[in-house]
C-alpha cells in the first residue's frame, strides 16, 4: 500500500521537521484542493481588470439636436464595445460654430484619448492642426479629403486620419438633380451654405456646373456667422427663388433650425435638406445624404482594427455606397406640389 506514496516535508526555522507520508492518491486529493482553494482567492487577481478603452467624439451640432453619440455607441456595441464595461467616451459639440473646432480639437488631444471620431469635415482639419499622432476616424460627412490636405491618398492616407468619406462633392450634384426633378418648373434656386468651409465651396462648385446642365441658376447665399443668417433669409424672401438647397456644415444653421423652417414654410420653398435628417421630420420637404447607421458602422470598424494595433496610415479609406433620400409627402401637400411617382420611387423614406 506504502509502496507508491509521496512524502512532504516541513522544516521549522528551529531546525526541527514535519514529515508527512500519504499514499499517491491521497497526495493527488490534497493536490487537487489546493489548487481550487488557490484559484479561487487568485483568479480575479490573475485574469486582471478588464481594459478600457477610451473614445472622442467630435460632433458638429448641438448637444439637444445630435444623435452622435448614440450612434456612435449602438455601432461600437456590435464590435463589443460597451460603455461602463470596456469602453469610455467622450462627447464635444461645436453647436454649429465654426471657431469652436480648434477649442474642441485641443481639449480632446489633452485628453490622451486611445481614437478620435468626427463628421465634420472643419473638426477634421482642427484635429489634424492639434495632434500627428492621436488616431482620427473620419465616420462619413467629408468628401475629397485628398485635396483637403488631409491625407496622403484614399489608398494609403499615411500619417493619424483615415475612416468614411462621402462620394465627393458628386452628392452636392445629385441634391440639386433631386430636387429639379421634384419641383420640375424650378429655374431659379437659393444655395445656403457656409463659405468660409473649403469642403462646402467645393460642394457649391460642383452642383452650379451641375446647374448649367439642368438649365437652373443656382444663387449663393453665404452664412458663415449668426449675424449672417437675418441678412441671408431676408435677402432670400426679396429674391422670391422656385425653391432652396440648405447645405450642412458649421454653419448658425445648425443651431438655427426652428427658424429657418419657419421661414421655409412662410416662404412656401420647397426645400433639399443636408443639414440634419430630423428638419424633414419638422416640416423641410427632401433630405439626402449619406445613411448615418452605415457610416457609423463603418467608423466602428475603423476603431475596432485601431484599438487591436492597426495604424491609421496603412488603413485605405472608404467611400460611402448607401444614402437616405427621404420627402416629406405632407409638406408637399401644403405647398400644393405633386412630387412624381418616378422621384417618390427613389426615396428610402417617405414622411407622411
Amino acid at each position: 500500500m506504502w509502496s507508491e506514496s509521496v512524502q512532504f516535508s516541513y522544516f521549522r526555522p528551529s531546525g526541527w521537521s514535519v514529515s508527512v507520508r500519504l499514499s499517491r492518491w491521497e497526495g493527488q486529493l490534497w493536490a487537487f484542493v489546493l489548487i481550487v482553494l488557490f484559484s479561487a482567492c487568485t483568479g480575479p487577481l490573475a485574469s486582471g481588470p478588464t481594459k478600457v478603452y477610451r473614445v472622442g467624439a467630435l460632433s458638429s451640432n448641438t448637444e439637444a439636436q445630435s444623435t452622435f453619440a448614440d450612434e456612435l455607441r449602438q455601432a461600437l456595441r456590435e464590435f463589443g464595445y460597451v460603455e461602463g464595461r470596456n469602453l469610455s467616451i467622450e462627447v464635444r459639440y461645436a453647436e454649429g460654430r465654426a471657431e469652436r473646432y480648434p477649442v474642441i480639437a485641443a481639449e480632446l488631444v489633452a485628453l490622451k484619448l486611445d481614437v478620435i471620431v468626427t463628421r465634420a469635415s472643419q473638426g477634421v482639419q482642427a484635429l489634424k492642426l492639434a495632434t500627428s499622432s492621436t488616431p482620427i476616424v473620419m465616420a462619413g460627412g467629408i468628401n475629397d479629403p485628398v485635396t483637403a490636405g488631409l491625407v496622403a491618398s484614399l489608398a494609403r492616407p499615411g500619417g493619424n486620419i483615415t475612416g468614411t468619406v462621402a462620394a465627393g462633392s458628386e452628392i452636392a450634384a445629385r441634391r440639386l438633380q433631386l430636387l429639379k426633378e421634384a419641383v420640375p418648373t424650378a429655374s431659379r434656386i437659393a444655395y445656403v451654405f457656409d463659405a468660409s468651409s473649403d469642403q462646402q465651396v467645393r460642394n457649391f462648385q460642383q452642383a452650379r456646373s451641375a446647374a448649367a446642365t439642368l438649365g437652373i441658376e443656382l444663387a449663393p447665399y453665404d452664412v458663415r456667422a449668426p449675424e449672417n443668417l437675418a441678412d441671408a433669409l431676408g435677402a432670400i424672401g426679396r429674391d422670391h427663388p422656385d425653391a432652396i438647397i440648405v447645405a450642412g456644415g458649421a454653419t448658425p444653421l445648425l443651431a438655427a433650425q426652428q427658424r429657418v423652417l419657419d421661414f421655409l414654410s412662410a416662404s412656401h420653398l420647397p426645400s433639399m435638406i443636408s443639414v440634419i435628417r430630423t428638419w424633414v421630420d419638422h416640416g423641410a420637404l427632401m433630405y439626402y445624404d449619406e445613411n448615418s447607421a452605415e457610416s457609423f458602422r463603418s467608423a466602428a470598424a475603423y476603431i475596432d482594427r485601431i484599438l487591436k494595433g492597426a495604424m491609421p496610415a496603412d488603413l485605405p479609406i472608404a467611400t460611402a455606397t448607401k444614402f437616405d433620400f427621404i420627402i416629406n409627402t405632407r409638406t408637399a401637400k401644403a405647398l400644393g406640389l405633386l412630387i412624381p411617382p418616378a422621384v417618390l420611387a427613389q426615396a428610402t423614406e417617405i414622411v407622411q
